[in-house]
């Protein structure tokens, strides 16, 4: 992963910058300018730059025609994916456990995209092995290796706190569990009965995902990887197929997704308007590691 050269966001604290693609087009004004510039606008700052740019990009999504919903599915998959086999792979059973799903092969260029921005420095890399061979396909959009949480763990000095980070955006806490546990305080001691609260911290599947819901396919993970398959003409592809029984399956994050309204109105963004500059456009967004925290506190609270 390459990094841009760094800018000053402080004063005296310089931020590396990573290239990406934005859907300029459908976002609102204020995040336009903001992603356009790469930070919030100085005071009086000339910002008529940007503003040309924002207009001219959500112009041409307002004159668009109106969206034909179609399904993405293809009638039938590629052989050489062998779907249903990797049917049964039990990581793959546990990671969409609750859900309706099952592997299907798509066609990338009708699926919606509810996500704002990509990162696009080191695409071309990532993909270079499956353009080389497309025998590989299958195990670059449904990997059977996960990604593993990171083993690395700052501990406060207290020992009552700790602090994981990852630059993968989808470290998060997935689940906690309570049980009782018998302890030894040293080596050599009588274990005694203690409360044992355990947070689970997971990394997420790595699997390329499209999931239906009220008649549109969306892109639900996989951003990254599909972006760059159908900029190098790969259109047709396998993926973890959810029928979504609410929008909550679809798997949208509201803070980085486009408006329900948007998607569901009469131009949704297609993910091949990634790279459409008549939409899209070039932006350089700073740096960022996701962190899980977790603190343990003690006090007196009455009653």
């Amino acid at each position: 992963m390459t990094t841009r050269e760094p800018i000053t966001l402080v004063q005296g604290e310089p931020v590396a910058q990573q290239q990406a693609r934005a859907l300029i087009g459908w976002l609102t004004h204020d995040e336009a300018i903001q992603l356009l510039l790469g930070r919030n606008p100085a005071p009086g700052e000339d910002l008529s730059r940007v503003e040309q740019v924002f207009s001219k990009l959500s112009a041409a999504v307002s004159k668009r025609s109106q969206h034909q919903p179609s399904t993405s599915i293809l009638d039938s998959a590629t052989p050489a994916w062998d779907l249903e086999t990797r049917m049964q792979d039990p990581l793959l059973r546990t990671a969409f456990a609750g859900l309706d799903w099952s592997l299907q092969g798509v066609d990338l260029r009708r699926v919606i995209a509810f996500q704002k921005a990509i990162k696009i420095d080191g695409l071309d890399e990532r993909i270079a092995p499956v353009q080389a061979d497309h025998s590989k396909l299958a195990d670059f959009c449904l990997p059977s290796d996960q990604p593993i949480p990171p083993q690395s763990i700052l501990r406060d000095l207290d020992q009552k706190g700790f602090t994981i980070s990852s630059l993968n955006p989808n470290l998060r806490i997935a689940g906690s569990q309570v049980q009782t546990a018998m302890v030894a305080p040293e080596q050599g001691m009588e274990p005694m009965s203690m409360l044992a609260v355990t947070f689970l911290v997971s990394m997420g599947t790595s699997y390329l995902q499209v999931a239906s819901y009220n008649g549109r396919d969306f892109l639900r993970d996989g951003y990254h990887r599909a972006a760059a398959l159908l900029r190098a003409g790969i259109n047709e592809v396998p993926c973890v197929h959810i029928r979504a029984r609410n929008f909550d399956e679809v798997g949208a994050n509201p803070a980085t997704m486009l408006s329900y309204e948007t998607l569901f109105g009469e131009r949704p963004p297609l993910l091949g308007d990634f790279w459409d500059d008549k939409v899209s456009a070039d932006i350089d967004q700073p740096t960022a590691r996701k962190a899980v925290r977790l603190k343990a506190e003690e006090f007196n609270i009455q009653g």
